[in-house]
């Protein structure tokens, strides 16, 4: 019998076989690497809830926040663990926080809201903050526009609103606003 040639078939199929196992991989690996990953959204929830859980502890709001006596300042870098090099010098994220008594606050008509002005959320108007906190990069109006019409490269926001009680039980409203303004890349926030 002449085996040779059987032999022979066989290492053309095995070569069939081995070279659309290695374009299947380039395959894969090509496909997810170019993948476009919108993670802005997620980025911006899990800022704003990590700022929430850093500075409200049981429904009541961190008294070491309220509190700038003299040089000791709430840092919000050292204080909720955020890498002030990600946050504030890369440019992609935005971290604000507003306290605002909620005594003050007022119902309003949405149609007498004046967006220019500081303070109104929705249909409450609360006028100034007593402790305001913003850090990295200023995007908030981008934020509001990327909400109301549609535009692919804005960024992110997670808006949210907390009601909390100070220390000595007074009402507060916090105003978190985490953003994200990047892509899916393989940075990691610490």
């Amino acid at each position: 019998m002449n085996k040779k040639a059987g032999e022979k078939y066989l290492s053309i199929w095995w070569i069939a076989i081995l070279t659309i196992i290695a374009a299947a991989i380039v395959a894969a690996f090509w496909v997810y690497n170019s993948s476009d990953l919108d993670v802005r959204g997620i980025e911006g929830n899990i800022l704003s809830a990590r700022l929430i859980e850093c500075v409200v502890e049981n429904g009541y709001l961190n008294q070491t926040f309220l509190e700038d006596t003299g040089n000791k300042k709430f840092d919000i870098f050292q204080e909720c663990g955020f890498d002030k090099k990600m946050i504030d010098e890369s440019g992609k994220y935005h971290l604000s926080l507003s306290v605002y008594d909620f005594d003050k606050c007022s119902l309003i008509d949405p149609k007498d809201i004046d967006p220019s002005e500081e303070g109104y959320f929705q249909q409450l108007k609360c006028g100034k903050p007593l402790k305001q906190i913003k850090v990295g990069a200023n995007f908030e109006e981008d934020c509001k526009v990327g909400k109301s019409v549609k535009v692919k490269d804005s960024p992110k926001c997670d808006d949210r609103f907390v009601y909390v009680l100070s220390q000595d039980n007074k009402k507060l409203l916090l105003h978190v606003i985490g953003g994200s303004y990047q892509y899916g890349k393989k940075e990691v926030l610490q």
